[in-house]
């Protein structure tokens, strides 16, 4: 705790002379800089030849993998898989089946951690019950900072219960019109990422011989600021125009496929930035009432109104996932698919000790006859 000021001052904006001078009072001199210096070059936290090794290192450990290893099995969920499978029975007791998985188009779930998401997990996956899919299009947020916006992966995924196979068919082709480069520059960030990996023992329960089109979607936040919506930024019309067009050619080769996004929603309270003493019942309130205005949206299947709802406040209650929602309701108006939205669930989870708020739910895309 005591070295916490002095990390948060390693920006490269100070030298060290000026970094001893801020923090002097907290006990910083040469001498304690130095060994702290080593010691974060050390266990690689710091920019420079050592990092940039390890990083390219390990890298292309990852890259010459076929297929993508489980990165949250024994922390995440249970390491037994007899016990997951009796977790996810029980989550799915939650839920209640609308309608045959036959016609279901499209589904949206939480990747919050189970403990504290396990009945709209549930309320979720209990639609896909049943699902004779081919094809499960994966859209999850990426966690980690990257100047792409879409990045996808060719290898397998790894599940629990088996592996399930990349749909390199559709995968390649949308690598192929969008760019190599921008569409696997950064493919190295599906290592760890779990906004997907979450969704991945629900989906091989449902359905382990379906195959997967993983994508991992970026920040929007530079659009917010602008008077564009996304859909007018070339960087992310060629993508989605070459997954429409990836879609369209699946499904007209018999593929019957399913939409699948991995998101949350609002991330409040002091733990993520806000004052201390904000998460008050009238403001959870308000954050209900906000959320549902976001939800409404999507039920309304209007990218636009989703974005302003975004845009209104600048993204004040931190969605984590709007642009994996914005994508599919776009994609789904260039397929020209038809279907209605059903919303299963809703939760904020609340955690008073820390000041922190996590709200998410359940929804569900089925066709209409």
């Amino acid at each position: 705790a005591a070295t916490a000021p002095i990390l948060q001052s390693l920006d490269g904006t100070l030298s060290a002379e000026q970094l001893i001078q801020k923090h002097s009072g907290i006990g910083l001199n040469q001498s304690v800089l130095t060994e702290l210096l080593k010691l974060l070059e050390k266990h690689y936290f710091l920019e420079g030849e050592r990092f940039d090794d390890r990083k390219k290192m390990l890298q292309q450990e990852y890259l010459s993998l076929d297929t993508r290893p489980l990165a949250l099995q024994g922390s995440a969920y249970p390491l037994d898989q007899k016990t997951l499978k009796e977790d996810l029975q029980r989550y799915l007791k939650f839920g209640k089946q609308k309608r045959s998985a036959e016609h279901l188009q499209a589904l949206i779930a939480p990747h919050i951690d189970y403990n504290r998401g396990k009945i709209v997990y549930g309320s979720a996956y209990a639609e896909l019950q049943g699902s004779k899919h081919n094809v499960y299009v994966l859209l999850g947020t990426s966690h980690q900072y990257s100047k792409q916006m879409f990045h996808l992966t060719q290898m397998n995924f790894s599940s629990p219960f088996g592996t399930f196979p990349n749909c390199r068919a559709m995968t390649d082709q949308v690598v192929q019109n969008y760019g190599t480069e921008r569409a696997l520059k950064d493919e190295f960030l599906h290592k760890q990422e779990h906004s997907l990996e979450l969704q991945l023992p629900f989906l091989a329960l449902a359905n382990h011989q379906a195959e997967i089109f993983p994508i991992l979607i970026g920040s929007f936040h530079h659009m917010l600021r602008g008077e564009r919506y996304p859909t007018e930024y070339p960087e992310y019309d060629e993508f989605v125009a070459a997954m429409a067009e990836a879609c369209s050619q699946a499904i007209d080769n018999g593929k019957r496929i399913c939409f699948i996004a991995g998101v949350d929603m609002a991330h409040m309270g002091a733990s993520f930035g806000d004052n201390p003493g904000e998460l008050t019942p009238e403001a959870l309130t308000k954050i209900e009432e906000r959320d549902r205005e976001y939800l409404n949206a999507i039920i309304e299947e209007d990218p636009r109104k989703l974005f302003d709802h975004i845009r209104s406040d600048l993204d004040k209650r931190r969605i984590c996932g709007f642009p994996s929602c914005f994508l599919l309701l776009d994609l789904l108006k260039r397929l020209n698919s038809n279907g209605s939205w059903n919303l299963g669930d809703y939760q904020q989870a609340i955690d008073a000790q820390r000041e922190c708020l996590v709200s998410f739910a359940s929804l569900a895309r089925h066709s209409v006859a």
